[in-house]
């Protein structure tokens, strides 16, 4: 580098010394510059942030405040609506008082003009009070002799009325003698009938007492349908005109000896069970129990019974010896109702 220095005769290191100063000292400056502006920038970035954070804070208060707006707006609305249909409302039912009040003037004046009316009769009426003041007491003079006329009568029809009832005590107490002597006769009648009713049924138990399907129930002979009838039929089979036919001979025999003043009948009663029938000949089991009374009834008139000493009766299944409960054999209950059943009684 000396060589350099000696050769050109010029020093140029200091100046290069100088330049490279400059240079720092520029560089130095330029980046104390940039760093003031970062630190400067920094700061108002940052209060910018936080302006716009509180931008965004407000932003979200005013958005609340908006919607509790909006909700309020909407109840508002709500309620006008509500108002509004309250005034027509009220506004109907002012038009509608208006006119019962105008028309409760009118009757009012009605009213009025009829009391005026009445006044102004009564005031006439006063007016001719004193002529028929007169009038009126010769009125009453002829009224009190009615009056004692009829006080006279009246004598008269309780005399009359008195007698009457002496008669009619004694009518009654003739009436509740007759009533005890008969109920005496009817209770003799009655203990005779259940006489021959004892010995009818003594008769009819020996001959029937073996027989299957029959049994006797308090006053009652029972016959089960199956010894009679076919299924869904109402005629009479041959077992079952066998076992009718007993009966009705002694029936036969006993009506000989009961005396003739005894309104005896045997009557004879259908039953069925609770299963519905619907078929050409019965629509119901109330047809089928009424045409099974009516074959035997026919079959016993047949054998000599005399038809004015028979009657019928068709209940139906609604008349059973027995009801099912849950449990028990539904089939043996049927069996049991369905039946035909011979009552000897007092017409």
């Amino acid at each position: 580098m000396r060589g350099l220095r000696d050769r050109g005769g010029v020093n140029i290191w200091p100046g290069f010394v100088d330049a490279l100063a400059n240079i720092l000292i520029v560089m130095t400056v330029v980046l104390l510059l940039f760093f003031v502006v970062q630190v400067y920038l920094g700061d108002t970035l940052s209060g910018q942030s936080r302006e716009i954070d509180d931008l965004r804070d407000r932003l979200d208060l005013l958005g609340e405040e908006l919607r509790l707006e909006q909700v309020l707006t909407g109840e508002l609305r709500e309620s006008s609506r509500a108002l509004e249909a309250s005034l027509a409302s009220s506004e109907e039912e002012g038009f509608r008082l208006r006119s019962e009040l105008e028309g409760l003037r009118v009757e009012k004046a009605r009213v009025e003009e009829g009391l005026l009316s009445q006044v102004r009769t009564l005031e006439v009426s006063l007016a001719a009070g004193g002529e028929r003041e007169k009038a009126l007491g010769e009125e009453l003079a002829l009224i009190k002799d009615m009056v004692g006329g009829l006080r006279r009568q009246l004598l008269v029809l309780n005399e009359a009325l008195e007698a009457s009832e002496r008669r009619d005590e004694e009518s009654q107490a003739t009436i509740k003698a007759l009533g005890q002597r008969l109920n005496v006769a009817l209770a003799g009648k009655v203990q005779e009938l259940s006489t021959y009713r004892s010995d009818f049924f003594g008769r009819v138990r020996k001959l029937l007492q073996d027989k299957e399907g029959i049994r006797i129930v308090g006053d009652r002979f029972v016959f089960s349908s199956e010894v009679l009838f076919e299924t869904g039929s109402s005629d009479l089979e041959e077992a079952g005109k066998d076992r009718v036919g007993e009966v009705a001979r002694t029936v036969i025999e006993l009506s000989k000896t009961i005396p003739p003043d005894i309104n005896w009948i045997l009557q004879v009663e259908g039953h069925t069970d609770d299963v519905p029938i619907d078929t050409e000949e019965f629509a119901s089991n109330w047809e089928l129990s009424s045409a099974r009374a009516v074959s035997v009834v026919r079959f016993l008139i047949s054998e000599g019974v005399e038809p004015h000493r028979l009657s019928t009766a068709g209940y139906a299944e609604y008349q059973p010896v027995e009801r099912w409960k849950e449990g028990e054999d539904r089939d043996r209950i049927r069996l049991k109702n369905r039946r035909i059943e011979l009552r000897l009684t007092q017409h």
